[in-house]
């Protein structure tokens, strides 16, 4: 999944060195304040000793105060809210080093509250952070076009979520740390159904798997397969059945799947009774 803790933006107010053009603006003072206890508000140009930072805009006394744009030599620039000499507010961030950009409410530099950011490698996250990481409700879509609404921690998919699979499946559920975990319903693009405990992002504890064939298997799950008491030999489609891939296919009624060994109790289907002869 795409998105990584962001750099900071220093705090930058000029100081006694650098060169700075200033000229007076027209503003309202504050609705706190008297307007006498107010520098008045200015636009100007400062370029920071050091050259890599530019900033242009509307300043208070000598501190950053307004909407201005501050410039990085990279190519990176920030466009929108400070106040007194900190990125606070409404605005927009481009990184030149990673090519993303955000969109939406920041604090002492960081974006935090609600905004948008969209990744160069593809995909876009909607929602919640705090101190650059996703923390929160949020919507995000991956390169391969992989969707996920629910909510995240330190920047991973952790709680309560919904994922919709490149190949049609979809999962809604409990998460730990990017990984299916707890409880939660998967339903196959083939419209096999599994519902129960998962660890580790595969099936594992309780649960019940309606399959596409008919069959309906209720038990124990461990490491992603079914495990306890079956009624004749049974096999299971090729493939973990909590894999994401395409493996995971549907067999036609009365036929004998093949592929990993399963050992469960059917409750309906091709398994529910013991054959006639032995399975091939």
């Amino acid at each position: 999944m795409p998105g990584t803790a962001l750099p900071l933006v220093p705090s930058l107010t000029p100081s006694s060195f650098g060169s700075v053009q200033m000229s007076p603006l027209r503003k309202a003072p504050h609705p706190c304040a008297h307007p006498s206890t107010l520098p008045p508000t200015r636009y100007g140009v400062y370029v920071y000793p050091n050259s890599f930072f530019r900033y242009e805009g509307e300043w208070r006394g000598s501190r950053k105060h307004g909407q201005g744009k501050l410039l990085f030599k990279d190519g990176s620039y920030y466009e929108g809210e400070s106040v007194d000499g900190e990125i606070t507010g409404g605005g927009r961030r481009h990184w030149a080093l990673t090519g993303n950009t955000y969109t939406g409410q920041f604090v002492l530099g960081e974006p935090q509250g609600h905004g948008v950011m969209k990744y160069k490698a593809g995909g876009r996250y909607e929602g919640e952070l705090f101190r650059g990481l996703r923390e929160g409700q949020g919507h995000l879509v991956d390169a391969d076009g992989q969707a996920y609404w629910g909510s995240f921690h330190d920047n991973k998919r952790h709680g309560q979520g919904r994922m919709v699979f490149r190949n049609g499946d979809e999962y809604e559920g409990d998460w730990v740390r990017d990984q299916r975990q707890g409880h939660g319903t998967l339903r196959r693009a083939d419209g096999s159904i599994y519902e129960g405990q998962w660890h580790g992002d595969v099936f594992s504890g309780q649960g019940s798997m309606a399959h596409c064939s008919g069959g309906v298997y209720r038990g124990v799950w461990i490491n992603g397969h079914p495990m306890g008491r079956c009624p004749r030999p049974c096999r299971w489609p090729r493939g973990p059945p909590s894999d994401p891939g395409p493996k995971w296919s549907c067999f036609r009624r009365g036929s004998q799947p093949r592929g990993l060994p399963l050992a469960g109790l059917w409750a309906s289907g091709p398994s529910a009774q013991p054959p006639s002869s032995p399975p091939p």
